[in-house]
């Protein structure tokens, strides 16, 4: 009886640790988002930036969506997502 609670108890922690090293591997920041997307814009407000991801295999003209990563002079570090019709508009940034 004993020997069998040790295999249980073994089996969870196996699993706890487990799921802890995927997570660690899974862990994306939005830094490692922008690096593999497509510069598009840099705006004169503290030099926000926009970003697009890389076109479709189907469309070359169509794209996924839009970052758009704050940068105002005022201290604004927002961070807007969005389709690829987002654009830098009034509002944004504030």
């Amino acid at each position: 009886m004993l020997k069998k609670f040790f295999k249980v108890i073994l089996t969870v922690i196996s699993i706890v640790v487990l799921f802890t090293i995927i997570d660690l591997f899974c862990i994306f920041t939005i830094e490692d988002i922008i690096n593999n997307l497509n510069l598009v814009g840099i705006y004169k407000d503290g030099r926000s930036k926009m970003y697009t991801s890389i076109p479709n295999d189907y469309n070359l003209d169509i794209y996924d969506y839009n970052i758009l990563k704050c940068n105002k002079i005022n201290g604004t570090k927002d961070i807007y997502i969005g389709s690829s019709v987002m654009k830098y508009e009034t509002g944004f940034c504030e």
